[in-house]
């Protein structure tokens, strides 16, 4: 058995990165509801937004993560809460490249 990754939304090129990086990996990008309903009963981990309903098929899911650094409300319902699922998000990620990238602006333009 393989470790299936859904992306609940397309993700291009992220998808195909991750592909090339872990061949043994199978990727499902799901276009629909229907797709997402198909896909998550054997996945282990995914990338986007659940509901109850895509949480029950899930029945394998230990891992998701949220495609955003702050999700919006309602992102946690009870029924993530309870579940055994692990849910990450971006939060830190990019904080050493946000500071580098402020103070090349600060530095270009205090240049005058």
């Amino acid at each position: 058995m393989s470790f299936k990754f859904v992306f609940l939304s397309p993700a291009g090129e992220l998808a195909a990165a991750m592909s090339e990086a872990v061949p043994t990996m199978e990727i499902v990008q799901c276009e629909s509801r229907a797709e997402a309903l198909a896909a998550l009963p054997m996945a282990q981990a995914c990338f986007g937004t659940l509901d109850p309903e895509l949480l029950a098929a899930a029945g394998q899911l230990k891992w998701l993560a949220a495609p955003a650094a702050g999700p919006p409300k309602g992102y946690y319902f009870p029924e993530l809460i309870a579940s055994d699922v692990v849910v990450t998000n971006f939060r830190g990620i990019f904080n050493d490249h946000i500071s580098a990238h402020i103070m090349a602006f600060v530095l270009a333009l205090s240049r005058g």
